[in-house]
Formats: C-alpha cells, sequence, structure tokens
C-alpha cells in the first residue's frame, strides 16, 4: 500500500467515525421535505425480528447523504407504514434550544480555550485549515476539541454535497412525525453530544489532530461508503466499520459502535417483549459486523433476517 494509499485510508477510518455518530450534528437545522426518490435494483440494508406477536424492522440509514440519492423501496415504505410506532437515535435533531443548550453544556469551555490545550505546532496546523475552510478562528477558540474536530471534518464533506437535511433518518423523522406516529428516541441530542464529551482528554485531543492533519481527505471514504449503504453491500460496509478500529481508533468505535449498540439491544430485547410493530431507524454501521445490534441480539436469542 503507498503511502497515500494509507493516509486515506487513516483519515476515511476517522470520517466513517463521524458518519456513525453524525446524528447530532445535524442538530438545529430545519427538518427537509420528504424525499421520493425510489432506489433501482439494490438498496439499503433491511432486517426484521419477529415472534408471535411482535415485529420490529431493523433499518440501516445514513445520517449525511447526497439530495438526488435514491434509497426509498416499496418494501422499506410499506414497514414503515406498517408500523405503529418508530424509533431513532434522537427524535429531537430540530429543536434548536435543546440543541444550543447542548452546546453550551458539553461543547464550549470559557475557562480553557481551545489554543491553551495545543502545542505551538498543533495551534498553527489548526490555524491554517480553519482559515483554508472559512472557520472563524475566534468563534471557534471557546468550543471543545472534540467540536470543532467534527466541524473541521463536517465541512469539506457539506462542500461535496453531502446534506445533513437529506439525511434518511430525517426524512423518516419528518414523514413519521407528519404521520403522527409515536416516536421513540434510543439515545437523544444530549445523550449523543455527552459520548464526545466524556472522551479522556488524550483520546479527544487525537480526535481532534487527526481532524485537522486529514483535513478533506475523508470525501472519498464517505462516496464509498454511501454508494454500499445505497446498494446494500453489507460485508463492505462490515469492512468499513472494522477499519474504524483497526485505521482509526479503537476507543472511538468502542464509544461509537459497541456500547451503543449494546445498549439499543437491550431496548429492543424489552421491546420484542410486548406486541405490535415498530420501524428502527438507525446509522447503517450499527447493523453490521460482528458487534452489530444485530449479533448482540443473537447471542440472547433474537434472530434478525434480513429482508431487502
Amino acid at each position: 500500500m503507498t503511502t497515500m494509499t494509507k493516509t486515506k485510508a487513516k483519515a476515511g477510518a476517522f470520517v466513517l467515525g463521524l458518519i456513525a455518530g453524525a446524528a447530532l450534528v445535524v442538530a438545529g437545522i430545519s427538518l427537509a421535505g420528504p424525499a421520493k426518490a425510489e432506489a433501482k435494483g439494490n438498496a439499503p440494508a433491511m432486517w426484521v425480528l419477529k415472534d408471535k406477536d411482535s415485529t420490529v424492522y431493523l433499518f440501516g440509514t445514513m445520517h449525511l447523504i447526497k439530495k438526488d440519492t435514491a434509497w426509498r423501496t416499496p418494501a422499506m415504505d410499506d414497514a414503515f407504514k406498517a408500523s405503529e410506532d418508530v424509533w431513532f437515535e434522537a427524535t429531537d435533531l430540530d429543536d434548536q434550544a435543546k440543541a444550543q443548550a447542548a452546546v453550551m453544556k458539553y461543547g464550549v469551555s470559557m475557562d480553557k480555550p481551545l489554543s491553551s490545550r495545543l502545542s505551538p505546532e498543533e495551534l498553527k496546523a489548526f490555524q491554517t485549515v480553519a482559515t483554508d475552510l472559512g472557520l472563524p478562528l475566534a468563534q471557534l477558540e471557546p468550543m471543545r476539541p472534540w467540536l470543532v474536530g467534527l466541524q473541521i471534518s463536517l465541512v469539506p464533506m457539506m462542500r461535496a454535497g453531502y446534506d445533513p437535511n437529506s439525511g434518511a433518518d430525517k426524512i423518516l423523522l419528518a414523514e413519521a412525525s407528519a404521520a403522527k406516529k409515536p416516536l421513540v428516541s434510543l439515545e437523544g441530542l444530549e445523550m449523543q453530544m455527552s459520548f464526545f464529551a466524556n472522551m479522556p482528554e488524550a483520546e479527544e485531543l487525537k480526535f481532534f489532530n487527526y481532524s485537522v492533519s486529514e483535513a478533506g481527505k475523508g470525501v472519498e471514504a464517505v462516496d464509498k461508503l454511501a454508494k454500499n449503504w445505497q446498494t446494500g453491500d453489507v460485508k463492505a460496509l462490515e469492512v468499513s466499520a472494522e477499519e474504524m478500529k483497526t485505521k482509526g481508533s479503537e476507543y472511538i468505535y468502542d464509544m461509537m459502535l459497541t456500547k451503543r449498540n449494546t445498549a439499543w439491544a437491550d431496548q429492543i430485547a424489552k421491546r420484542m417483549e410486548g406486541k405490535g410493530t415498530t420501524f428502527v431507524a438507525v446509522g447503517a454501521l450499527h447493523l453490521v459486523g460482528p458487534d452489530s445490534v444485530q449479533a448482540i441480539l443473537a447471542k440472547r436469542g433474537i434472530k434478525a433476517k434480513r429482508v431487502q
């Protein structure tokens, strides 16, 4: 593997970590209207869990996708319509007041400005990248490194056409709300932000410095991720999830995937003790690999069947 290829792989691994937990980043952005473009041929993967009186659909989403991406299918729409309630990672992403309060609580540190956390070399590299991206240095100064790192990584993606308002989960959230379906939040905005804010300082700075050093290099990885998600290539998505751990950060992999998947599996297993039909929409990387929601449920005797 060439040095350039290795760099892209490492950058991609960290960007995939961001995409896996990027639901919090779209907080405060207005909900978009429903997108109706249907996928032709292969489509994003969906599974179903069934017992005698319960049905739970698991649909993998991407939080940021391009506006012209086709991902709807009759099978997914039917499952969504048949569901009595709909579960998301967070249902409060459009609550601007809550988003601002959470940012102030978890993403701002007035007594320890960003520049005071960085070495002279790190500060210079950050200032160069932020200026290139058009990010105002003065406004970033009181922010926590994790929040600035997210912004640095997401700006190139959004410039490349990846739109948080077009995210599959956000579209489905708008539709579920319009249909007056009961909504369940697996985590919520504040909890998601707390995951980043509670990182050990060394991990937070590592996350920040990788975001700075690899700024703009992850778009190619996201393009690949989006294609694999759109076509339902679960094996390729599994490789992407694994690269988060082996080429990115094992801590972030555990924080963003393993621990959250385990908590969600707990909630879904409890839901299966009841009755009725539920649709669960979460980031696609949570539904692939040995630490996926389905793998954890399978260990508890609850088997998932892929239906799309």
